[in-house]
């Protein structure tokens, strides 16, 4: 697996930190196809429930096992594109 390193500003994080997640998702009423992936570094498992819970339309869960947070296998990323491409076919 290549590990790649990517320069984030302050000012983005920034920008992430203060924008209102839950109110952005529960004025959402569109299908979402949300990813979880198990043990992810980044990420806590337990934000795909919150997100499940506060969207009022349709969510689609799939949940991803040995990867990181960037798909940086080109396997899981394989898998998760032909997952999305699934996904938009039955919509």
């Amino acid at each position: 697996m290549t590990v790649q390193y990517y320069d984030i500003k302050p000012g983005f994080v920034k920008d992430v930190r203060n924008i209102d997640m839950q109110s952005c998702l529960l004025a959402l009423e569109k299908p979402v196809l949300i990813f979880n992936i198990e043990n992810d570094a980044l990420v806590n498992e337990s934000n795909a429930k919150e997100i499940q819970q506060w969207v009022k339309g349709e969510t689609t869960l799939i949940n991803l096992k040995n990867t990181d947070h960037l798909l940086s296998d080109r396997q899981s990323s394989s898998h998760v594109a032909q997952q999305i491409i699934n996904w938009l076919e039955k919509r």
